[in-house]
């Protein structure tokens, strides 16, 4: 199969990091509490304004994207697959990651530098437009579409039901999509969850 697999909330704790840095940070610089600790955006968690969700990720960026542990059994999980002769695409809208010139260059970079520490082995690597440019899901279907991708695992919710209109998606269980009942029947909680349900999926199609 060709498996496209996503990276913040999925190969990265997104959640954990956020609370976890976010609770320091807004609490001692402005006294602000996670009001909403379920939502995936920085700004809905602390209900904080955009020029203060800045700050912070001006911040605490580079420990995110450098630092920041991978997802328990992701690697050994994902190299597994790869041994199998499936092949795996990791498919990311990380910010910056689309833009030319310098900043986009690094955020590349990152990206790939932190999945090479964590020894994590792919065979290509895709980035599709950030969240908040109005075109984040369509732009993953295309991305999936055009790569003739079989699978695709996600958490955003709205990922997860575009590219399922032409796609089978697994959506890795996240706080911000605990409420979306119908995609339980392809929901994964851990990684080896994920190779569980790979396994029936190869069936399926084969």
């Amino acid at each position: 199969m060709n498996i496209g697999l996503d990276v913040d909330g999925v190969l990265v704790d997104t959640q954990t990091f956020q609370l976890r840095e976010g609770k320091k940070y807004f609490g001692k610089k402005y006294g602000i509490s996670a009001e909403n600790p379920d939502m995936f955006e920085v700004m809905d968690v602390f209900e904080c304004t955009k020029k203060q969700r800045e700050a912070f990720w001006i911040r605490y960026i580079w420990k995110y994207c450098l630092k920041e542990p991978m997802t328990k059994d992701a690697a050994r999980v994902v190299n597994q697959l790869r041994k199998e002769g499936h092949r795996v695409v990791i498919i990311t809208s990380r910010v910056h990651t689309t833009e030319r010139g310098v900043t986009g260059k690094l955020f590349r970079w990152m990206v790939k530098h932190w999945l090479k520490k964590n020894h994590l082995t792919y065979d290509a690597i895709l980035f599709s437009e950030e969240k908040g440019s109005g075109v984040r899901s369509e732009d993953k279907l295309r991305v999936c579409e055009e790569n003739d991708i079989d699978v695709m695992v996600d958490d955003s919710p709205e990922n997860l039901y575009e590219v399922g209109k032409s796609k089978k998606v697994i959506c890795y269980d996240a706080a911000w999509n605990k409420e979306c009942r119908d995609l339980d029947g392809c929901r994964v909680k851990d990684f080896g969850g994920l190779y569980r349900k790979m396994q029936e999926i190869n069936k399926e199609i084969l």
